[in-house]
């Protein structure tokens, strides 16, 4: 996703930098310390930009101010709020602010805030058709699955399998280009030879999750590097920071 960062604080725009840089799928288009400028980048370059990240308290044109000087077309762009204070919450709530993250910015609150926005940018309705896929076996059948009940796929040497509840199909691919075929929302990597379906899961432990299959509680790895955006996709009702 094509992102903006605005903040008159240039210290924090070097952070900022390299907290979009370390997501993997974040692209930097620009960082404006003054908002007025931006309002102009930003106006012209609508199509674009798919998130903007936007100081509240800036000399001039606060950052509330100047979603709202956007008009109509700041429903084409995901805004999040960075600020030192809370008492804004409620502004940015009307603004239709996708997500609000108080400084000193945190990598934790960083990523729950920018895969919240990825969610929302990708969670488009999908048909059935891009739901359900077939795989050939051995004897050649054709097997109808849908992506629905598939718990986890994981690398298998040169191939893919693709589990299920009761059965287990292996396919000649990688695990990049089976990623773009999974429905978006609902396939989330916990390891580099490892995507799981969230809504299969029973438990998380701090270095693996476990899903319960007809034969056995099968464990799969969750690596550090993988862990915090798979955690922000979770929904949790008493996380913590």
């Amino acid at each position: 996703m094509n992102c903006l960062v605005i903040d008159d604080d240039e210290a924090v725009g070097v952070y900022m930098r390299k907290l979009i840089e370390d997501t993997g799928f974040l692209n930097l288009l620009g960082y404006y310390s003054n908002p007025s400028s931006a309002v102009g980048y930003i106006m012209s370059n609508i199509d674009n930009i798919d998130l903007v990240f936007v100081d509240v308290e800036m000399p001039g044109l606060t950052g509330i101010d100047l979603i709202s000087s956007l008009g109509t077309m700041a429903d084409k762009i995901k805004f999040v709020v960075i600020s030192s204070k809370d008492k804004y919450a409620i502004d940015a709530l009307e603004n239709n602010v996708a997500a609000y993250i108080l400084k000193p910015v945190n990598p934790v609150n960083f990523l729950k805030a920018v895969s919240k926005v990825r969610n929302m940018v990708e969670n488009v309705s999908q048909p059935e058709t891009t739901l359900t896929f077939f795989i050939r076996t051995t004897d050649n059948r054709y097997v109808k699955i849908n992506w629905n009940d598939v718990y986890w796929l994981e690398v298998n040497r040169n191939n893919i399998s693709i589990n299920t509840f009761d059965a287990s199909y292996e396919i000649q691919s990688t695990l990049k280009d089976i990623s773009t075929k999974l429905p978006t929302g609902l396939f989330f990597k916990t390891h580099r030879s490892f995507i799981v379906n969230i809504s299969h899961i029973d438990v998380i432990e701090p270095d693996f999750i476990v899903m319960k299959t007809s034969k056995k509680d099968v464990q799969i790895p969750l690596s550090r590097n993988y862990r915090p955006e798979f955690l922000a996709n979770v929904n949790v009702l008493n996380r913590g920071e």
